[in-house]
């Protein structure tokens, strides 16, 4: 779940609402063929895109001379996908490199942040809160058109803004992770939420797909009730410290 969350974020980047201008001076230009320098100014507007190869500059030319080579190898729709997988394996590693060495508060924030796209977006598309919270666990349930629409919904800014936020004011040293604290924590969360939810509805996270409104809020309430109930927890410290802080 904490993976799926983060790989969407940042893949998001890389999808056509940021490439399409980025790109096509030099997919129009006559005299030249190479676009490294066209897509990293483009992508480093980006605050979080920006922040991720600050923090890890070696990255960024190996990931240049790949969307370069989807280029020459297949145009534009080579480097389109390219770039999403660019974006995807960034996805994977940002929170899980920068989580040890971010203190409480800071995880705290992504964590709120990440609860509150689901929570802003719940009432009004239900099926895009899903792709949110759902693209890795049942990526073949998404539609790909309503995944676009993350990039603008609400409350996207303001997580990839505290991720960024995060890469950029991450420390030298890693926090302890206390594993016993965070785990007794949520198993007796789960156990709460167990009792008191419906059963019928871990369907979805078995990978059922909805089929309406009404089963796309009910796969929603059930990752938002989990966040809440980790979130409420007395040792919600420890158990986002285990989710978010301990490098997995």
């Amino acid at each position: 779940m904490v993976a799926t969350v983060v790989a969407v974020a940042v893949s998001i980047q890389f999808l056509p609402r940021y490439l399409t201008p980025v790109l096509q001076p030099a997919l129009e230009g006559l005299m030249s063929t190479d676009i490294r320098d066209e897509l990293e100014s483009g992508l480093r507007s980006e605050p979080l895109v920006d922040a991720y190869f600050d923090r890890f500059p070696e990255e960024l030319a190996p990931a240049m001379d790949r969307a370069q080579a989807a280029y020459d190898r297949g145009g534009q729709p080579a480097l389109v996908q390219e770039t999403i997988a660019i974006g995807e394996e960034l996805g994977m590693n940002a929170v899980a490199r920068m989580g040890p060495f971010s203190t409480d508060d800071m995880l705290r924030r992504f964590y709120d942040a990440t609860v509150n796209v689901g929570r802003l977006n719940r009432d009004n598309n239900p099926q895009l809160c899903y792709a949110f919270y759902y693209a890795g666990i049942a990526p073949h349930n998404i539609d790909q058109n309503v995944l676009l629409e993350i990039a603008a919904a609400p409350g996207f800014d303001q997580l990839q803004n505290v991720m960024a936020d995060l890469m950029s004011q991450a420390g030298d040293d890693v926090y302890p992770v206390d594993y016993l604290t965070g785990q007794t924590a949520m198993q007796a969360a789960n156990n709460a939420l167990g009792a008191e939810g419906n059963p019928e509805h871990m369907r979805y996270m078995m990978g059922v797909r909805p089929t309406n409104d009404v089963e796309y809020t009910e796969a929603c309430d059930l990752m938002l009730s989990s966040f809440n109930a980790y979130g409420e927890h007395l040792q919600s410290a420890a158990i986002i410290r285990m989710m978010f802080g301990s490098g997995g």
